[in-house]
């Protein structure tokens, strides 16, 4: 599903993928641990098509992004990818079910739909109390809720979260890590966690290390198939 080979990308002169290859199969749930610094966020930016690359090759779902033009880009974005950030990211001035909605209303999918799906969404997460309400007047916990169901409201294939716990505090953190290994069983996902929890990330099939912009490792979890070291 995804197919990362001998990616490269500066900032400035300074190189923070240095020759980034990863593979990721279809409904594997894998994590990316390493140092601040290590291009762990970088690369994720990179699969995710919200940063070009400077050289190497990322193919998603068996497409070569480099060959699809902007709007169709930013088509296949919104169809086939969610993302969870740290930092939620929610629009202040929209209600929680808003927020939701947003990706589905980009893609102009038909109003009944998109109220169902996020009703269902909201049920999984338990904020289904809690939708007409805006960010201020929601925890931490209940706006990286919000965050999830809107990445999955498209139904895409591939979600991409990038520190999702890292804002939260110990009992949220493992509340909101359980959800998503939930979600990913539920709906078939193929998902990515970048994450300084390294008690966390060893509950993903899969854990590889980045060190000075390379996978310098992969480490087999409990559900996970063979390591290897690279």
């Amino acid at each position: 599903m995804i197919f990362c080979e001998s990616v490269v990308k500066y900032y400035q002169k300074t190189a923070v993928l240095q020759s980034a290859s990863l593979k990721v199969n279809q409904g594997s749930l894998i994590s990316i641990v390493g140092a601040s610094g290590a291009g762990k966020s970088t690369l994720l930016h990179i699969i995710g098509t919200l940063e070009e690359k400077d050289s190497g090759t990322v193919q998603l779902d068996g497409v070569d992004i480099d060959q699809l033009k902007v709007k169709d880009l930013a088509d296949f974005r919104n169809q086939k990818i969610g993302f969870v950030f740290q930092f939620h990211h929610l629009l202040p001035e929209f209600t929680a079910l808003e927020n939701i909605c947003l990706p589905a209303w980009i893609a102009k999918k038909p109003e009944s739909g998109i109220q169902k799906e996020a009703q269902v969404l909201a049920d999984i997460l338990g904020i289904s109390h809690r939708l007409d309400h805006k960010p201020s007047q929601l925890s931490g916990g209940e706006q990286q809720r919000v965050a999830i169901a809107r990445a999955l409201i498209n139904k895409p294939k591939i979600v991409l979260a990038d520190e999702p716990t890292g804002n939260l505090d110990q009992e949220n953190s493992s509340e909101v890590f359980q959800l998503l290994l939930k979600l990913r069983n539920e709906y078939g996902l193929t998902m990515v966690i970048v994450t300084h929890d390294r008690q966390l990330a060893a509950q993903t099939d899969l854990t590889y290390e980045m060190k000075n912009g390379k996978i310098i490792s992969e480490l087999k979890n409990m559900n996970g198939e063979n390591p290897k070291t690279s």
